[in-house]
């Protein structure tokens, strides 16, 4: 029996003659947050505390992989709107946007918060299985021993006795 990171490795080995096609950008975004600054000195000061605020709202909300501003809003960023001085003089702003993160096919786009070797194929199956209640660990593309455990017990949940990876990817799909 070969071990899931070596089936898992074979089928990343496979994507690489498919690394031509281009896939448009798919957005798996959820409901939209706002956000108020703890206030700064100066204008640009306050939108960074306010994008700081709706970023750690955002992964407290749903999970650090949610929390990049930039592919907020479907990848138009977070809005950052009605700054103002505070009665005491700092400036006060408020960001809004719908956390996201984005998909291409099957794959979700490694990050540099991500491990340093981040498989996006890897990523894409860690992100649904968690999304499901199975205990990935990080969501950051690299499969660890919980990964492991969880791709088992899905397999075992959804009665999959094949050890190829493709029919756990075809069973997350549904």
């Amino acid at each position: 029996m070969v071990p899931i990171l070596s089936r898992l490795a074979i089928a990343a080995a496979a994507l690489v003659c498919f690394a031509g096609a281009s896939v448009a950008a798919d957005y798996s975004c959820k409901k939209e947050i706002t956000a108020t600054g703890n206030g700064a000195i100066t204008e640009d000061g306050g939108k960074k505390k306010a994008i700081k605020v709706w970023r750690d709202r955002a992964i407290a909300d749903y999970g650090f992989y949610y929390g990049d501003e930039k592919t907020a809003n479907e990848g138009l960023g977070v809005v950052v709107e009605r700054c103002a001085r505070s009665s005491i003089g700092l400036m006060v702003c408020e960001a809004k946007g719908k956390p996201c993160v984005v998909q291409t096919g099957n794959d979700l786009e490694c990050t540099r918060g991500d491990s340093s070797n981040c498989d996006a194929k890897s990523k894409w199956i860690q992100f649904q299985l968690d999304k499901r209640g199975y205990d990935v660990g990080a969501v950051d593309g690299s499969i660890g021993r919980k990964t492991e455990r969880a791709i088992e017990k899905f397999k075992k949940d959804q009665k999959i006795a094949s050890d190829n990876i493709e029919d756990v990817i075809a069973a997350l799909k549904k």
